[in-house]
């Protein structure tokens, strides 16, 4: 990559750098470990965090003395020859020589450049050159030589001004074939006397010297060009490859090719070296997370934080107690209620959210009831360890492309039991008398009934409708009451936050409750993300919508009433490739873990896809909101809420990215995620894919990776099994396995069933030691990716050294 700032920025395993001169001014920072750097005839012994500054032409070594990591930044001397507007200048920053320096703003710095570097996998951006420009701002203000400093005449003798000709001139000449003599004819010396400056101020001789130049500049062709060996041994002076060969392999050990190999982690056939420069990258996160660099753009994508243990609070999971499946019709499917015991199954699901139980097959039009279908359907949850959560008022049926666009719309079946006051009375006493009959007062005590504005009414207020409505309600809760007293009964399934008039809509509502004397077990509402009908680009749209119906609520005197979240999702579009992303999981995971204590329980729309079929749903995914696609097949929602309830109960710390639990018992679990927003396109509706699914990700705000170094303080000191189970784009995701197929349609059942097994989260084991009261956890993730970690305490560090 071009670097239009003259700044090289490099990070190394520490080892012996031999003698050298260079007109580049050299920053060296060591990162870790400890070396010996001389430069001219001064010694100076590194420690971690230790920075000196080498100018230009000036010869230098370093000496391992403990192996560690180094960060070598290369200036251009042309760079400040031209801002300075002279081409002599010296720098004095030396943290080792000088003790009580002020040097705590430029190792910051550095460590900003450094923590950057590895959140963007060493690729650089503007972000990154303004950086630099600090840097170079600090260096020319702060340890730049006043020309009137001993130090700065006494380096700009004659002596060092020859060595600069010198450089100079070998600089611009190294890649042809230039010879001692030459150089002599130039500086108007003999041979012999510039033969003995070289020994005396070099250290070495002229063709050394040479060879050690084109060697420089060919490590530039080596790591940012394609060039063969042939072409970077001719460009750079050498008379033939074997040449090249051979020098380089004298200065650095290996050949030319094992280095660009080693450097660049792209040996193909050498595990090895990809294993070299991965651990070098886990070193380098080692640095940053122990040194707690926070910067700028790293802020939100570079995390470190400490967790006490011993200070931890009762955790409420409002998510795992119900799911939606929409109209009873749905629930009666096969398909259905075998995701049902899949869920129930493995994420503990008790409630199911069902409506639209009356149409011509209950109820014809001389009141003759049927409840057989009913029956069945209770009968199948009750015998499965599942309890009905029934809603009444009728919902219209529809299939969302998007907001306002319908693939499919049907009213409620309900809608014609509405008309007659009488009608609909006898109905409800009917139907509370059947199932009192049939399943017992205990049994349906133990349900939950929704009451909410029937389809056919809602969003007409005038006075006629509102009075047929509140005599609705009245009879549909003066009937259940009358049966099952101790039932929980709530409503109105509210969609709070789409409109300024809320307040009003629930302050009209108290009063009628007020009037009929009814005081609610819970309030429902719905939420979903919309604004003037489109998606909100608010990240925290839910909590803030929940705050302002607490407020609400609070100032009407129900503060003490437990609100019930009963749809809730990113979308009303079962059309919408994102429900069947990581980033759904990731979104799923971010909500719910910031918004425990906001509600009693939020309800996620929906179980399944099947909700959603219809004539143009063939593909295996399609946008649909289930946490299981039509074949029952997990998508990344479903293992967010497998993460969530494998959480335990209380809870040590928890921000946007993490969360933090335990047992109570020295046991740990963390659940971490990466959510990445989207876009202005995604919110104003303007997404197109053109049936090219793996283009999904251009919609994003951006693609960074989240690092996470999580501290865990006050931790029983001994041995840890740490089990991670991640869910990215490379496992988990039945999206981006298909789009790895290039196939999203006509599988053969044994591809089907093959996915079902092979689409799981990521799985490693490793064990760790907690030493000093402290365990150190990192984690990487990707865009949109989500990870719990388990941590189990094993043994004392005492039985593993029994062992």
């Amino acid at each position: 990559m071009m670097q239009p700032v003259g700044v090289k920025f490099e990070i190394h395993r520490l080892s012996d750098i031999i003698s050298n001169f260079h007109l580049e001014v050299e920053l060296l920072f060591l990162m870790s470990g400890e070396a010996e750097v001389t430069i001219a005839d001064e010694s100076f012994i590194m420690k971690k965090n230790s920075v000196i500054v080498v100018n230009s032409e000036k010869r230098h070594s370093v000496r391992t003395i403990e192996n560690g990591m180094i960060c070598i930044v290369k200036i251009d001397y042309q760079t400040i020859s031209d801002y300075l507007g002279s081409s002599l200048f010296l720098f004095f920053c030396n943290s080792v020589a000088e003790k009580n320096g002020d040097y705590d703003k430029l190792i910051s710095l550095l460590q900003k450049i450094i923590a950057t570097m590895l959140m963007h996998g060493g690729k650089e951006d503007f972000g990154t050159y303004s950086l630099y420009y600090q840097l170079l701002d600090i260096l020319s203000k702060k340890y730049l030589i006043d020309q009137h400093d001993a130090r700065y005449l006494e380096h700009n003798n004659d002596s060092n001004k020859r060595i600069h000709e010198i450089i100079c001139y070998m600089q611009s000449e190294y890649n042809r074939e230039i010879t001692l003599n030459e150089l002599a004819e130039n500086l108007y010396l003999s041979n012999a006397y510039l033969s003995r400056f070289f020994k005396k101020n070099f250290g070495k001789n002229f063709k050394d010297y040479l060879n050690e130049i084109r060697v420089v500049h060919a490590i530039d062709d080596l790591l940012g060009s394609e060039k063969t060996m042939t072409k970077i041994a001719m460009d750079n002076g050498f008379p033939s490859v074997s040449r090249f060969n051979q020098v380089f392999k004298e200065l650095y050990h290996v050949s030319p090719l094992a280095y660009r190999e080693s450097y660049l982690g792209q040996s193909k056939g050498d595990e090895p070296q990809k294993k070299a420069s991965s651990d070098l990258v886990e070193e380098i996160k080692e640095y940053v997370y122990s040194e707690h660099i926070v910067t700028g753009e790293a802020d939100e994508n570079m995390i470190s934080l400490e967790a006490d243990v011993s200070n931890y609070r009762s955790m409420h999971k409002n998510w795992n107690r119900a799911i939606n499946v929409g109209p009873l019709t749905d629930l009666m499917q096969g398909q259905v209620q075998s995701d049902l015991l899949h869920i129930h199954r493995e994420l503990s699901v008790t409630y199911i959210r069902f409506w639209n139980l009356f149409d011509n097959y209950i109820c014809d039009k001389d009141a003759q009831f049927n409840f057989t279908r009913l029956d069945r359907s209770i009968e199948f949850l009750l015998e499965n360890k599942m309890k009905p959560f029934i809603v009444l008022g009728g919902k219209a049926r529809d299939i969302l492309a998007k907001f306002g666009t319908y693939i499919y719309y049907q009213d409620a079946s309900e809608n014609q039991f509405y008309k007659n006051t009488e009608a609909w009375k006898h109905l409800m006493k009917s139907f509370c008398v059947h199932i009192l009959e049939t399943f017992g007062v205990e049994e349906v005590s133990t349900w939950v009934f929704e009451i909410r504005k029937p389809q056919e009414w809602e969003g007409i207020y005038d006075d006629e409708t509102e009075a047929k409505y509140e005599d609705w309600f009245e009879i549909t809760v003066t009937q259940l009451r009358k049966y099952f007293p101790y039932v929980l009964i709530g409503g109105c399934e509210g969609a709070v936050g789409w409109t300024d008039h809320d307040e009003d809509g629930y302050a009209k509502l108290f009063e009628f409750w007020e009037r009929i004397h009814f005081r609610p077990d819970f309030i429902s509402a719905k939420v979903y993300p919309y604004e003037n009908n489109l998606h909100s680009m608010n990240p925290e749209y839910m909590r803030d919508v929940l705050l302002k119906m607490n407020h609400i609520m609070e100032k009407y005197g129900y503060g003490a009433v437990p609100i019930m979240v009963t749809e809730w999702s990113n979308t009303v579009s079962n059309r919408d490739i994102y429900n069947d992303t990581c980033y759904k999981g990731a979104y799923l995971i971010r909500n719910l873990t910031m918004n425990m204590d906001m509600a009693d329980k939020i309800i996620y729309w929906n179980a399944s896809d099947v909700f959603g079929e219809y004539a143009d749903s063939a593909d295996i995914l399609y946008g649909g909101v289930g946490i299981l696609n039509k074949h029952g097949m997990p998508k990344p929602v479903f293992w967010a809420f497998q993460f969530l309830n494998g959480l335990y109960k209380y809870q040590i710390c928890c921000a946007r990215n993490y969360i933090v639990t335990t047992d109570g018992k020295g046991n740990y679990r963390i659940l971490c995620n990466n959510l990445r927003n989207l876009g202005y396109e995604y919110h104003m509706g303007e997404v197109v894919l053109n049936d090219n699914e793996s283009d999904y990700e251009r919609y994003f705000e951006n693609l960074d990776n989240l690092f996470l170094n999580i501290q865990l303080k006050n931790i029983r000191d001994g041995i840890y099994d740490i089990r991670r189970r991640e869910v990215s784009k490379e496992s988990g995701s039945l999206l981006d396995e298909l789009i790895r197929w290039n196939k999203n349609s006509a599988l053969k059942t044994k591809d089907v069933e093959y996915l079902r097994q092979t689409c799981q989260p990521k799985l490693t084991l490793k064990r760790d030691q907690a030493k000093g009261g402290r365990l150190n956890i990192n984690v990487e993730l990707g865009a949109n990716a989500f990870e719990l970690i388990e941590i189990t305490y094993c043994m004392s560090n005492e039985m593993q050294k029994d062992e």
